[in-house]
């Protein structure tokens, strides 16, 4: 085996010509002798022993040839050739000189003289077979030696497209998966996307972005910053659903070629999608990830009437699922910089076409506003319809937002900023109106009103100027409206109600007139109207006992206790003449001059009078001065 010849301590060539010689030498002598003593037996002509002694060296350079011939791969699917199947590598079985010259050999034999013209003939085969075999295995040994040399490993394109995809699927898929795969795959065939006629126009002049020399220098899968090299070679997906090709290459030999990207922008699966066409046939698609980068970029390339063309390696191999040759390819995708060294600066380029944003109309302009600045395939058109007008920017042939090139986002990020900044620059100007009139004496509530801005946008743009509020003078008048108000023993709450002021306001003018304020704890909108339903029904229960009912048949006809219509009967007589219980009344006087609240009183009586006061306040304005 060629592995274990290189284990010999022995140069390379003397093992090649070891291998070569000896079995030759040993099966040339060996068949002499045995014809020597045929001739020695009279049972030949002494011519026969140099015929068989050639002979014997074809048959030992044919044993070394046998040994090291490549088997056919019999666990290969077998290749379909018109109406034969035959195994893959079958070739192999009739690859070398010795078959294909031994007619040669025979007829060159017929013209040796006495010597029988079939027995010549096989034996000049046989020494035809030979030569030609040494040679061949001569060569053959070469081939499996360099093979397994380091520098020799494997060959420029190997080493990208490596070993072959399809054949390895039945490693690690069965017969009945495959089987399941194939509808699968039938069905991804017939949902393949056919381009739309003028979507991709094919003017102009092939442009390599990056050169062969260059590319050959990258390593696959490189891992580097992009910015250090010029591309990245990468599968190209998606090969196995186009159709075959007309052309057939010869299967599993590996191809260089120029590949041309075509941006597809009407794809429904994929607006940013970038095709890969061979020869004007499309073979398959970048990645998603690169071509939503670059698919704008590409465009614009191609409306500068270039054709984007980039390195790669494909080879034909057999499938399983498809039964049939698909195509394998490795693309060379560049990198950013490679396609900014030839396009304008997109931030110029988006100045330059501010015009396009003034150019739509007024509703279209609201519309992207309303969508943050962001287009929809709606609004997209409406840009298209401006295509004449602005040639170079690289619009897409069709209405679809996702198309859309870089310098219309950044177009469109121009405008949004000019909107915030005008939004901001009048925002300014309504915080210097409210401080001037803050400045001025007014009030921040007035100002607020006066120009229709928040109180607390009013105070933050105080505290960031260093601005404080004037203390306005008390007015006279409301302060003494309040003071008389609580002098007839009202409320907080009710004097806001009566004078139109937030209880804030009247208590701070009651401070200012060092005049106590009595609060008026608990009372809400829903204790009021629970208060004004007490009266209420204290004033039925008394109606009820001056028509001459008992307690007992007040009770039945307003469906509550005895001990309710009591205390009602009671509740009642009070709230209609507080002066009838003057020691109930003044113990309410005294709570409200203490200002306690239900958390302060001390017992039931405290708790009553504090209720009795919030209900005389209802019903009786004043009862706190009254006789």
């Amino acid at each position: 085996m060629p592995g274990l010849d290189l284990l010999l301590p022995l140069p390379v060539s003397g093992v090649r010509l070891s291998r070569m010689a000896l079995p030759g030498a040993a099966l040339a002598l060996w068949i002499a002798v045995l014809c020597a003593v045929l001739v020695l037996l009279g049972a030949g002509d002494p011519a026969l022993i140099t015929l068989r002694a050639l002979a014997g060296v074809g048959f030992g350079a044919t044993a070394v040839r046998g040994a090291y011939r490549v088997q056919p791969d019999w666990s290969l699917h077998p290749r379909r050739r018109r109406s034969v199947q035959c195994p893959a590598q079958a070739g192999s079985m009739v690859r070398g000189f010795d078959t294909t010259l031994l007619p040669v050999g025979s007829a060159a034999a017929r013209t040796v003289p006495g010597v029988c013209a079939w027995d010549a003939a096989a034996r000049a085969g046989w020494f035809f077979c030979g030569v030609c075999s040494c040679a061949d295995v001569f060569e053959t040994e070469v081939t499996l030696y360099d093979s397994l040399m380091p520098q020799a490993a494997s060959t420029d394109a190997e080493r990208f497209l490596g070993s072959p995809r399809w054949a390895h699927m039945t490693e690690w898929m069965s017969t009945s998966e495959i089987g399941e795969a194939r509808p699968e795959w039938r069905l991804r065939c017939s949902q393949r996307y056919q381009r739309q006629p003028g979507e991709y126009p094919q003017v102009g002049t092939p442009l390599l972005l990056v050169s062969w020399e260059q590319a050959e220098s990258i390593e696959p899968y490189d891992d580097r910053p992009f910015d250090e090299i010029v591309g990245l070679w990468m599968p190209v997906v998606g090969t196995e659903y186009e159709p075959p090709r007309k052309n057939q290459e010869r299967s599993g030999t590996i191809y260089k070629a120029d590949f041309e990207l075509v941006p597809e922008p009407g794809n429904p699966y994929d607006h940013t999608a970038l095709a890969v066409d061979l020869n004007g046939v499309r073979i398959g698609y970048l990645g998603a990830s690169y071509a939503a980068h670059h698919h704008w970029r590409v465009r614009a390339l191609n409306v500068l009437g270039h054709r984007v063309v980039v390195p790669g390696f494909y080879r034909s191999t057999f499938s399983p699922i498809a039964e049939r040759d698909c195509l394998e390819a490795f693309a060379l995708r560049p990198t950013t910089q490679m396609y900014d060294g030839i396009l304008e600066d997109q931030e110029e380029q988006a100045s330059r076409i501010n015009e396009l944003w003034a150019a739509l109309s007024n509703e279209t302009r609201e519309r992207i506003a309303c969508g943050g600045f962001h287009l929809t395939d709606e609004t997209a058109g409406e840009v298209l319809k401006l295509q004449e007008r602005f040639p170079d920017i690289g619009l897409p042939t069709l209405p679809y937002a996702d198309a859309m090139p870089r310098s219309i986002q950044l177009m469109l990020r121009n405008a949004r900023h000019e909107q915030a900044e005008s939004k901001w620059r009048k925002a300014r100007e309504l915080d210097a109106k409210a401080l001037d009139l803050v400045r001025g004496g007014s009030s921040v509530r007035n100002a607020s009103r006066e120009i229709a801005i928040s109180e607390t946008r009013i105070r933050k743009a105080m505290k960031e100027a260093g601005v404080t509020a004037l203390r306005k003078h008390a007015d006279e008048s409301r302060d003494q409206t309040v003071v008389l108000l609580a002098e007839k023993g009202l409320s907080l709450s009710a004097i806001s109600a009566e004078a139109g002021l937030s209880v804030r306001a009247v208590s701070a003018a009651l401070r200012r007139r060092d005049v106590p304020t009595r609060g008026v704890s608990g009372v809400n909108e829903w204790s009021r109207a629970s208060m004004l339903q007490r009266v209420s029904d204290c004033a039925d229960a008394l109606k009820l006992q001056g028509q001459g009912n008992t307690r007992e048949e007040i009770a039945k006809q307003m469906g509550v206790s005895v001990h309710t219509v009591k205390k009602r009967l009671s509740d009642g007589h009070f709230f209609d003449n507080p002066a009838n219980n003057p020691q109930r009344l003044d113990l309410a006087r005294r709570v409200r001059e203490q200002s306690l609240k239900q958390s302060e009183c001390s017992g039931f009586g405290e708790q009553r009078a504090l209720t009795d006061g919030n209900v005389l306040d209802l019903i009786h304005a004043g009862w706190m001065h009254r006789a």
